[in-house]
């Protein structure tokens, strides 16, 4: 089993969590939606607000 998309999610919730200074849960659910949002891009085209 790859669990390399894992560790770079938990990669990602870290940084987020250093840089804004928010709870690792929140992080972590943030960096969960960004990689679904970066894996349906590389399908096609996705409509998102920031």
């Amino acid at each position: 089993m790859n669990t390399n998309f894992r560790r770079g999610v938990f990669c990602m919730a870290y940084e987020l969590a250093k840089v804004t200074g928010k709870t690792f849960e929140v992080c972590l659910a943030k960096a969960w939606a960004l990689y679904r949002l970066k894996c349906r891009m590389r399908i096609g085209t996705v409509s998102f607000a920031y």
